[in-house]
């Protein structure tokens, strides 16, 4: 499951990459975006690149770098990051609670609105009186 957005952490990513060019920075980004967003990155080397916008020979020594660098290679084609693995699944783990608790909340909402307009149809013997 991809993830429509991702929290950001500067103080690490600065700790993590100090040594990479500009070019590298970009790099990383966006095959960091697009790994959030997808859900992973089971690309080829040339659809990374791709996803990079990577054309020039120093372009696509820049993402090769960078995939080498921060990312593991996968038996069956693709790469794979740790720290990105692990805030897709606890972001993951927050959503799925989150919807759980809006669909008991909803669900109890339901149940009292049900009791209380049953309660308040009930024929209270009033209209026989008159």
């Amino acid at each position: 499951m991809g993830l429509p957005y991702y929290n950001r952490y500067p103080g690490d990513y600065a700790k993590d990459t100090p040594d990479l060019s500009l070019m590298q920075h970009g790099a990383y980004n966006l095959l960091l975006d697009f790994y959030y967003s997808n859900g992973n990155l089971k690309r080829s080397l040339e659809q990374c690149f791709r996803i990079c916008s990577a054309h020039s020979d120093e372009e696509r020594q820049a993402v090769s770098y960078v995939l080498h660098t921060f990312f593991e290679p996968l038996p069956d084609g693709g790469y794979r990051h740790e720290r990105v693995e692990f805030e897709i699944e606890r972001q993951t783990k927050i959503y799925e609670a989150r919807v759980y608790g809006g669909k008991k909340t909803a669900a109890k909402r339901w149940a009292n609105n049900s009791a209380s307009s049953s309660a308040n149809s009930l024929p209270t013997g009033s209209d026989d009186d008159f």
